[in-house]
């Protein structure tokens, strides 16, 4: 739920006088919805389980950081 990452996808849907628009956006819609839901279960289940949970949670995300730190700074390194 990113504000920049909703730029994002806004900017590459066609224009509005095109066809596809109207779906694309419904599309785009319903992605954001799901993402929401996703978010706000994971955030709710990592509450439900205490401390060893939330401490699991903040473990792959800080892993999940890691790596996508690492491969950015490889994809810079070669460039």
């Amino acid at each position: 739920l990113n504000p920049k990452a909703l730029i994002f996808g806004l900017v590459l849907l066609p224009g509005p006088e095109e066809a596809q628009f109207l779906p694309r956006l419904g599309l785009f819609l319903m992605m954001v919805v799901a993402v929401a839901l996703v978010w706000g279960a994971a955030g709710a289940m990592s509450r439900m389980g205490g401390g060893r949970r939330l401490h699991l949670v903040q473990r792959g995300a800080s892993l999940w950081l890691a790596l996508v730190s690492i491969t950015l700074i490889a994809g810079v390194i070669r460039a």
